[in-house]
C-alpha cells in the first residue's frame, strides 16, 4: 500500500488541497478551518495507507498458510 501512496501521492496532494481552496472561497470558510481540513485530510491519507497496508499483509500471510493450518 505504501507503493501505491507514492505512486498516487501528486494526485493526492492536488486533490486535498483542491478540497481546502474550495472549502476557503467556494463556501467562503476561514483560512483556519481550511488549514484544517487540510491538517486532517493529511493526517488521514497517511492512517489509510498504514491501514491499507496492514490488510494487505494479512491477506499475503493468509495466502501463504496451508489450508489446515488456518484457524
Amino acid at each position: 500500500m505504501w507503493e501505491l501512496y507514492r505512486r498516487r501521492l501528486i494526485a493526492t496532494q492536488i486533490f486535498i488541497i483542491g478540497v481546502c481552496l474550495v472549502m476557503r472561497f467556494y463556501f467562503d470558510k476561514t483560512w483556519l478551518l481550511a488549514g484544517i481540513c487540510f491538517v486532517v485530510m493529511q493526517v488521514f491519507s497517511l492512517v489509510g495507507a498504514a491501514w491499507g497496508n496492514t490488510l494487505a499483509r494479512r491477506i499475503e500471510q493468509a495466502r501463504d498458510e496451508l489450508p489446515l493450518n488456518r484457524k
